[in-house]
């Protein structure tokens, strides 16, 4: 039986919230349904009786705003869908092999390569030439954490919950090994007990991605200091382009 990641931010996004409550339902059957690589072969009659409701087919696909989208042959496929369950996608792996059986099957390679010409062996190329692309530890899957695996659990840790895509770019750009995490992780339990975070409320925390771009964790918990970005009367814009450097 497959076991999946699951977004649980799904429901804070207006997208889902605008959903009628049949089609939330089918998100998530859909999700479970599909094949590795986000294929489902459509099956109407099975849908509605395990969702316990009767779609309106003719919509189903419009509702969901290019999420979804039909291959034709009686095949839908989720768009996102590798890309979210596979972050370290690596064709040196055995269990990820299905997502490129199925993704050569249904002519998915430009898409799964991101625009690549040569489609899944461009692929194949940059994950054995610069594994720092899609392999994000030696030995493909190997049963060490992935790179998305490891910032979920920062994520969770970091007690200041803004900016997540932000601080995912940072987090791709540093990609911490599992050493370097733990070492983050122990420095954000010991800054947060520091008299700087705590006080007021918190306002002195810094945004997730600055810390990791300013290699906050380096810092002594007793020195932990405050976001000043946000008091130097910049815009947002300018405040991100500032953390992108």
């Amino acid at each position: 039986m497959a076991k999946r990641f699951v977004d649980t931010e799904t429901f804070d996004k207006e997208w889902f919230q605008l959903l009628p409550i049949e089609l939330k339902v089918f998100w998530f059957y859909i999700l479970g349904k599909c094949d590795h690589a986000g294929v489902w072969k459509v099956n109407r009659r099975q849908a509605d009786f395990q969702i316990n409701s009767r779609l309106n087919w003719d919509a189903v696909i419009d509702g969901f705003g290019g999420r979804i989208e039909d291959l034709g042959n009686g095949k839908w496929w989720v768009v996102d869908f590798i890309d979210f369950q596979y972050p370290s996608l690596s064709v040196d792996c055995k269990a990820h092999r299905p997502v490129f059986i199925s993704v050569e099957k249904h002519s998915l390679n430009q898409r799964v390569s991101k625009g690549y010409p040569k489609g899944i062996h461009t692929l194949k190329d940059k994950v054995q030439d610069k594994d720092k692309d899609k392999v994000i530890d030696s030995g493909g899957c190997g049963g060490s954490e992935t790179l998305l695996v490891r910032f979920e659990k920062f994520w969770r840790a970091y007690p200041k919950k803004i900016g997540k895509g932000e601080a995912r770019k940072r987090w791709v750009k540093i990609k911490p090994s599992e050493d370097l995490t733990t070492a983050m992780l122990d420095a954000v339990s010991a800054q947060s007990e520091s008299d700087q975070w705590r006080k007021d409320g918190g306002q002195f925390i810094p945004n997730p991605a600055t810390w990791l771009n300013q290699s906050r964790w380096e810092d002594d918990p007793g020195d932990a200091k405050p976001d000043l970005l946000k008091y130097t009367g910049l815009s947002e814009a300018a405040n991100r382009a500032l953390e992108e450097d």
